[in-house]
């Protein structure tokens, strides 16, 4: 009788079975939780400022800006790529490209980009005009866009004379180049 008391019913078999269930149900856990940590999470837009543009998706294919020509250079004289607007570096002026003229304009790592249109009633609410141009900025969120947009705006009215370049349209009401 005494034998008996310290005899386990757990057998070999039963010990490696436990041990199989217990991996499968380990593995089966972290392949889950692998999952669930790298699922990509919808994001809502954010609010647009006003005359803000909405940023193009990273999945659109970008084309090589071309230079500007003497049409959009005599609308925004003296600018040039190199000069400066306030405190930003005039990086480089595009042509007219989806109906607006992009200038390019950086202070250390921040980047901005104007955007010229005919004004109309039709386009998003710009945050400067100049006669019938309207000047646009993006990302966003910049902090110096629509300053920025009003000094280029006061650059463009200094120009009266400029013919308006071919192309130059209304901003439309949907994501532009970038």
């Amino acid at each position: 009788m005494s034998g008996d008391v310290n005899r386990s019913r757990w057998s070999l078999g039963l010990v490696v079975r436990a041990a199989g269930v217990a991996g499968i149900c380990l593995s089966t856990g972290a392949t889950l939780g692998y999952v669930a940590a790298h699922e990509k999470i919808p994001v809502r837009p954010r609010a647009q400022a006003r005359g803000a543009i909405p940023e193009a998706p990273a999945s659109r294919p970008t084309e090589e800006p071309v230079a500007a020509g003497s049409a959009e250079l005599a609308l925004l004289a003296p600018l040039q790529a190199g000069s400066t607007l306030e405190d930003f570096t005039v990086d480089r002026i595009d042509a007219v490209s989806d109906g607006s003229i992009r200038v390019v304009c950086t202070r250390g790592a921040a980047s901005i980009q104007l955007y010229v249109a005919l004004a109309s009633g039709d386009a998003p609410p710009a945050p400067a005009t100049a006669g019938h141009y309207a000047v646009y900025y993006g990302p966003s969120d910049s902090p110096d866009g629509a300053r920025l947009s009003a000094v280029l705006a006061r650059v463009i009215a200094s120009n009266p004379s400029a013919a308006v370049p071919p192309g130059l349209s209304p901003f439309p009401r949907r994501e532009p180049r970038r």
